[in-house]
């Protein structure tokens, strides 16, 4: 493995001209005037980006690796109103990192309210931004060991309008979901891609 990467710019390579509110409701959305250092050299004109500004984000794929069974959660999902099938959509548990918490202890609360189920252990899989051409939003991305239910059950935090419906999938039903082109959530299938290639060690450290 020859290949190696780091950012050929960094932060002082961008200029910030301006930044102004332009929305503010559930989301809040910015506008930037910026310019920055070009890869053919010299300065890029003078560049206008709406910016949908976004606390950071957990997911959490929930994993009973002695019964080799995941839990997943169903929900509407405005962004997929479009969607071929449904907007309903099948996801690992998340929300939104509130302030005064880390990644773990929203993972740890979001697991709890969405599934019902206690967060026993937890591996950050990656940190990435799912959309960065156009919002600032980090996911933290964990595969979490719980002792899976024995039945779906409803959950969700009424104050915040949540419908929640929990699903307990067979490992291998969770990968046929994956190659059948089944899942349309990013978080869903990074974390099932993972964890299919993980298996085995991950096994091996909470099984013992």
């Amino acid at each position: 493995m020859s290949f190696s990467w780091l950012p050929h710019f960094h932060h002082k390579d961008i200029e910030i001209l301006d930044i102004s509110e332009i929305f503010k409701g559930y989301h809040f959305i910015h506008k930037y005037n910026i310019r920055y250092k070009m890869f053919q050299g010299g300065q890029s004109q003078i560049v206008q980006r709406e910016l949908v500004v976004k606390p950071p984000f957990v997911a959490v794929l929930l994993f009973d690796p002695l019964l080799e069974k995941i839990v997943m959660v169903e929900q509407i999902r405005i962004g997929a109103l479009g969607h071929g099938i449904s907007p309903w959509l099948l996801e690992p548990v998340a929300g939104v990192i509130d302030a005064g918490e880390t990644p773990l202890q929203a993972a740890a609360r979001e697991t709890m309210e969405e599934s019902g189920c206690t967060l026993l252990d937890a591996i950050l899989i990656n940190q990435y931004f799912p959309s960065p051409g156009t919002s600032n939003e980090e996911t933290f991305l964990y595969c979490g060991r719980i002792k899976a239910p024995e039945s779906s059950t409803l959950q969700g935090v009424l104050a915040e309008d949540e419908d929640i419906k929990t699903h307990i999938i067979d490992l291998q039903d969770a990968f046929h979901l994956l190659e059948s082109g089944k899942l349309s959530n990013a978080a869903a299938i990074i974390a099932i891609m993972w964890l299919k290639e993980n298996k085995a060690k991950l096994q091996d450290l909470w099984n013992n």
